[in-house]
């Protein structure tokens, strides 16, 4: 079977034009992760499309039109994207840059105090219209804030707290690092047969530097905070909630350093356009040639490219394993 790459942007109706469809690109890179804020789109046009001599340049793009990125083969478009028009070229190519609705929130400005607020009482006040994801019961204390954009909030949370925030679709995820694809069936990955190219770094308990920050949210807002591992190794940030105890605290702190330390892969794996991966989602790994790379990991971040080269790829960066 043949395969022959499809592209359709659509740029949705606006107060100062119609619909627009575009189906030839130069490129699209599209890069998402649970690790950042805000997911990005880039997308270069041809010199010469047709809807060009229909608008001035001035309203066929404007900073907050929306836009919808489809990508696939064949007949098989699939959504790769979703959001709006955040920087837009001057010249031809047209170049546009696009972030997902954390966009919106960029450019809002809240004002909040409360003595002590929930997680989710203070992602509702922030966010309101959007389906909130996070972990019940979190207590952050006293807030203030005046005129700041939502997004500085959601540093802050980071920041007190190493809860990372993220949008999946229109839902506002906070502290929940693989959100509710992590329960999809893995997707079998077999390294000679799919993968175009890997960059992959065989990781053991033996030689791996690892350092946990343990930080349990309380009621009230407050917190105590552990540290295990090796001295000078990487330095990662968990939350857990509720854990009282320093020492109950060190001892799901060291389970979760173990786990981390399982003997493993790290790195990524570059594969053409389909299985359609998305972060959060898993991938069991197979191969003749390396029998110890099998196992199950999960996905932190996909970067996909689109152009005219031709080349359609899934660039993903491997996360923990889960078997």
């Amino acid at each position: 079977m043949s395969y022959t790459m499809r592209a359709h942007i659509t740029f949705p109706k606006t107060e100062h034009r119609e619909e627009i469809n575009i189906y030839k690109v130069n490129s699209v890179t599209i890069e998402s992760s649970w690790k950042q804020l805000t997911d990005t789109a880039d997308i270069t046009l041809p010199r010469r499309v047709n809807v060009f001599e229909k608008y001035p340049m001035s309203e066929l793009f404007r900073i907050g039109d929306p836009v919808v990125i489809r990508l696939g083969y064949n007949d098989d478009l699939i959504e790769e994207f979703s959001g709006y028009l955040s920087d837009v070229s001057e010249g031809t190519p047209v170049n546009l840059r696009c972030e997902n609705e954390m966009f919106k929130l960029k450019r809002k400005t809240v004002s909040i105090s409360k003595a002590n607020i929930k997680l989710r009482d203070l992602l509702e006040a922030i966010a309101p219209g959007y389906t909130i994801d996070c972990p019940d019961g979190v207590e952050l204390g006293a807030v203030r804030y005046s005129n700041v954009p939502p997004t500085q909030i959601l540093k802050d949370i980071l920041e007190q707290t190493g809860m990372y925030s993220y949008f999946d679709g229109q839902t506002l995820c906070c502290g929940v690092v693989y959100g509710n694809k992590s329960g999809i069936k893995p997707v079998g990955i077999h390294l000679e047969k799919q993968a175009v190219s890997e960059s992959l770094n065989r990781k053991s308990s033996s030689d791996m530097l690892i350092r946990i920050r343990a930080i349990s949210v309380l009621k009230g807002g407050k917190k105590i905070q552990v540290e295990v591992g090796d001295n000078g190794g990487t330095l990662n940030t968990l939350t857990y909630v509720g854990i009282e105890a320093k020492a109950e605290l060190e001892k799901a702190a060291k389970r979760d350093l173990e786990s981390r330390k399982k003997q493993g892969f790290d790195g990524s794996i570059e594969l053409f356009g389909i299985p359609v991966m998305r972060h959060g989602m898993k991938v069991e790994l197979s191969s003749v040639l390396y029998e110890n790379l099998k196992g199950i990991y999960y996905v932190d971040r996909v970067t996909k490219t689109f152009d005219d080269s031709p080349k359609y790829r899934q660039n993903i960066e491997l996360g923990d394993k889960t078997e």
